[in-house]
């Protein structure tokens, strides 16, 4: 299965929101409608990128990579 990485950007105070998905436009949809609690006060939020990821084996990995996806901005 192949994830996508995106950052949202909030229109609020311009925070910038890194996540991790199979179905990034879902994703965006759930953050606007406040269905994801990290990022529902700072709504509404539009796409800063989106990249084309790997294929994924474990939820670990998907972890992993994020991480080192945050050191690099």
């Amino acid at each position: 299965m192949i994830y996508y990485f995106y950052a949202l950007k909030s229109t609020v105070d311009g925070r910038i929101y890194k996540g991790i998905s199979k179905d990034v436009a879902q994703r965006l949809k759930w953050h606007n409608e406040g269905k994801t609690k990290s990022t529902k006060g700072y709504r509404p939020w539009v796409f800063g990128v989106s990249r084309i990821g790997w294929r994924l084996r474990k939820s670990k990995e998907k972890g992993k990579i994020l991480q080192i996806w945050n050191r690099k901005g």
